[in-house]
């Protein structure tokens, strides 16, 4: 029970066979073979959610993360922000490299110095030295200024005019000055006489502000007492940070990293896919066998141009050392190819390695350890994710929807089969397989989910050029990738086998950017219908959460304007889940509202949870 969230959380268990429920231990049951068992729960998993979650610390910032079937490892690529000195510049035809150190990329900063500027009256010139007047015999005494970063100025006795040299660099600033002028009766010529007033025994001096000038240092933040103190750029500004990628591969089991293999790329150069491949391989049973596929991309800056490189690796055993078993799995790099625009999405169709090159979607296929170019297409802006089945391909734009294109083994060409025309900032793509039909998932910059099929004998597909869009819904989350999983063959116990029309169903699995997990299932046209009045009376009957209404928080939203309804077709599995927390009379009186029994809808929603039960 998670006291935060007051719900229970059921976590279902992997047994063989049946479970006796007439043995009160807390740790200890009785499996179908009639074994008494005890069973502890790992103390590294969280269970404080609907699925048990494990938190790995790496030390750096993952980014993908890929699975290698053969071995049972994981490929995680990550990235660590390193101080650069090299700098890309554009040289003409070609790039140069530049190290260049502190002081010459960074400019000194600016600080405000103030100074204090005796000025004559009559012609305004600067005064270069203290008048210090002795109040008993009006003597004058010249004394040289020397500025210091405080000035003290101690007025004791003798009343002090202080002058501050400006140095070099700085202008005077403007600053009235007070005089005394003495006339005389005759002539009015005036006379400069400065004039010390005298205060005698019985009057006491007024007081004065007096005003004092410090300099700090941003480092340490000490007064100094000269100023003027050089600040070296290179001990206040760091060099700027510079992303490094780097592959590890990591056991399964510990999730420890696996000792000297790993690889390590150039500053600069950008990872953006790492995935596996199925591609032709004479020595396997299957006639295909999985890799690897890295595709990086250098950006220098914008005003070199971006080239990219695709790299194929496998996952192979050696003679672990002595004392190291981790290390019986190394990378080993197999073929390097170096394109003319950078490489932003790779899959593989029908044992063909699938590329997307700047605006071209490129086939290949390997031989002698080198990409045979066989087809090629142009696309729209930016692929930037590309899903392959059988033949057919999911590609994603980042402005212009998805598209579906077809590829010909027998003529080796590439071709449109269908697109939608509306623009979408697509995030991320997947296949939507329940039995012999198939679906498009596309989620966009609006946390919208759309669903598309390909449908040419409809009317409003112009001859199937156009994708029609059958269901979409709102998730408040951004969705960025996706993958689909097969819907569970047996129950958990085991025992019980679930139809065979299941067994070519997938689950699709979702995780968004602000951390969360979901899924969709395809589902019955009758339990379809049954749910869809069970959602449509609980969004009248339950109060809503935060008080938005599920029906119009979950419909599609669109900055654009679009001529076409939403098309829903979406279950909100949460709202409909919370009819088995319902007391008991409140689920008859639902039931029997839409016409069902209390029994239907909860077998309904308990074959969801035993369908999508892998966690």
């Amino acid at each position: 029970m998670d006291n935060r969230l007051s719900f229970l959380l059921i976590h279902p268990v992997k047994s063989e066979g049946l479970v006796d429920p007439h043995l009160k231990g807390i740790n200890e049951y009785v499996a179908g073979n009639g074994e008494m068992r005890i069973c502890v729960l790992p103390p590294h998993l969280l269970y404080d959610a609907p699925w048990p979650i494990r938190k790995i610390p790496l030390r750096c910032t993952p980014h993908i993360i890929c699975y290698h079937l053969e071995t049972k490892t994981h490929l995680v690529c990550s990235s660590n922000a390193q101080q650069s000195m090299k700098v890309y510049k554009f040289t003409g035809d070609d790039k140069e490299l530049s190290v260049e150190d502190r002081g010459d990329r960074f400019p000194y900063p600016y600080q405000k110095v103030y100074t204090i500027q005796l000025y004559s009256p009559v012609s305004w010139e600067k005064v270069y030295t203290i008048q210090l007047y002795s109040p008993v015999s009006w003597e004058v005494r010249n004394v040289q200024c020397t500025l210091y970063s405080t000035l003290y100025s101690w007025i004791q006795s003798e009343r002090v005019l202080v002058h501050l040299y400006r140095g070099g660099r700085f202008p005077y600033p403007y600053q009235k000055v007070y005089t005394i002028q003495l006339y005389s009766p005759v002539s009015w010529e005036s006379e400069r006489v400065l004039v010390h007033l005298y205060r005698g025994d019985r009057f006491p001096y007024p007081y004065q502000k007096v005003y004092t000038i410090q300099l700090y240092s941003p480092v340490s933040w000490e007064s100094g007492k000269v100023l003027g103190g050089t600040l070296y750029r290179g001990d206040r500004l760091p060099y700027p940070y510079q992303k490094v990628y780097t592959i590890q591969l990591y056991s399964p089991v510990s999730w420890e990293p696996v000792p000297k293999a790993s690889i390590e790329f150039e500053e600069w150069e950008v990872v953006t896919v790492l995935k596996n491949v199925s591609l032709q391989y004479e020595g396997h049973r299957s006639g295909q066998r999985m890799y690897i596929a890295v595709a990086t991309n250098h950006s220098y800056g914008e005003d070199v141009v971006c080239k990219g490189q695709l790299m194929l690796m496998d996952v192979i055993e050696v003679v672990p050392e002595p004392g190291q078993p981790l290390t019986k799995n190394k990378l080993k790099t197999l073929l390097t190819k170096e394109q003319s625009a950078p490489v932003t999405a790779i899959s593989s169709v029908a044992g063909f390695l699938l590329g997307a090159v700047g605006q071209k979607v490129f086939v290949w296929t390997v031989k002698n350890n080198d990409l045979v170019g066989l087809a090629f297409i142009d696309t729209q802006v930016y692929i930037h994710e590309l899903h392959a089945m059988k033949n057919m391909i999911l590609a994603s734009d980042v402005s212009n929807s998805v598209s579906v294109l077809r590829f010909q083994q027998d003529f080796r060409t590439i071709s449109l089969l269908a697109r939608d025309y509306k623009p979408r900032d697509i995030y991320g793509v997947e296949y939507l397989v329940d039995n012999t039909q198939v679906g498009f998932i596309a989620t966009d910059a609006e946390a919208n989910l759309v669903v598309f099929q390909y449908q040419p004998e409809a009317r409003e597909s112009n001859g199937g050029q156009r994708l029609m869009r059958r269901a979409d819904f709102n998730l408040c989350s951004r969705v960025t990738t996706m993958t689909r999983v097969r819907c569970r063959l047996k129950d958990t116990s085991g025992e019980r086998k679930h139809p065979p029309i299941v067994a070519k169903r997938h689950m699709t699995v979702y995780a968004s950017l602000d951390g969360g997990l979901g899924f969709l299932l395809p589902l019955p046209e009758k339990t379809y219908r049954r749910l869809l009045m069970l959602q449509n009376l609980l969004t009248g009957q339950l109060p809503h959460s935060l008080g938005l209404n599920p029906r119009t928080f979950r419909a599609y939203r669109s900055q654009r304007r679009e001529l076409q309804p939403p098309a829903r077709g979406v279950l909100d599995g949460d709202l409909v889940f919370s009819y088995l927390n319902l007391p008991a009379p409140e689920r008859n009186d639902v039931a029997r509202r839409i016409g069902a029994k209390t029994d239907e809808l909860a077998d309904d929603l308990m074959d969801i949870s035993r369908f999508t039960a892998h966690f």
